[in-house]
């Protein structure tokens, strides 16, 4: 049976990150405490095991560090007054899994709104608007001069925030 060596640091990363109790983690895998050490080392099946045990990629268990988590979007969890520290998987895979549609939507609504998007930034009303995405950046609401719909911009980064669909009023 072939044997991959993983780096400790790298094992211990996904342990502490997947929040497991240690002692179900090693009722499951007998051996995790060698690997650690590097007294021993998994199979590839092990591997795969402990990282779908600790809701790791498995490619992250061949880097040469233990990679650094942020939260891709402004963090405010806290507990009482203190900053939550490392994000959960789970709370990763959410946020990645909406930025994933978020960015399908944006295409959607370009290539079927696009030429009434750019009438309304070219020729529309404009008004102020509040940015959620980047508070810090700002937004401006274009109103279409004839079908009244709206799109919401980016004062920064000039991204598209927001589609109006037909009805949506403010």
């Amino acid at each position: 049976m072939t044997r991959i060596e993983i780096k400790p640091e790298l094992l211990r990363w996904a342990r502490e990150r997947s929040g497991a109790e240690a002692a179900v983690l090693a009722r499951r895998f007998p051996q995790l405490a060698l690997w650690e050490r590097q007294e021993a080392s998994p199979t590839l099946k092990q591997l795969e095991n402990f990282a779908k045990a600790t809701h790791t990629p498995i490619g992250y268990l061949f880097l040469h560090e233990p990679p650094v988590e942020r939260v891709p979007i402004p963090d405010f969890r806290t507990f009482g007054n203190a900053r939550m520290g490392r994000p959960s998987p789970d709370l990763l895979d959410t946020i990645y899994l909406c930025q994933q549609r978020q960015e399908w939507y944006r295409s959607f609504a370009r290539a079927e709104g696009e030429q009434q998007i750019d009438e309304a930034i070219a020729s529309g009303k404009q008004f102020p608007a509040p940015n959620n995405v980047n508070p810090a950046n700002g937004a401006t609401r274009f109103v279409h001069p004839t079908t009244g719909r709206s799109v919401v911009i980016d004062n920064v980064t000039k991204e598209l925030l927001h589609v109006g669909g037909d009805g949506f009023k403010y």
